[in-house]
């Protein structure tokens, strides 16, 4: 009785592994493809966020604020 308990519960372990390895695949390849649109997004996101630092950074208000940032922090030197 004992070695049929343990047999049922290796068949059931072998078959468990089996079916969540099944399962792993199918998400695998439904997921393929995935990592190639969010890099696009994130591309997107970084260019959108440097074009709004060059469009700061060209200001005249924003460059005075550097420029006399500079100057301070010279003039301590």
């Amino acid at each position: 009785m004992k070695e049929m308990i343990n047999r049922i519960i290796v068949d059931s372990n072998i078959a468990l592994r089996a079916k969540a390895y099944d399962i792993s695949e199918k998400i695998r390849k439904e997921d393929k493809g995935m990592a190639t649109a969010e890099y696009a997004i994130v591309l997107v996101a970084a260019t959108s966020f440097a074009g709004l630092l060059v469009a700061l950074l060209k200001s005249e208000a924003v460059r005075s604020i550097l420029s006399k940032l500079v100057t301070d922090a010279l003039s301590i030197i």
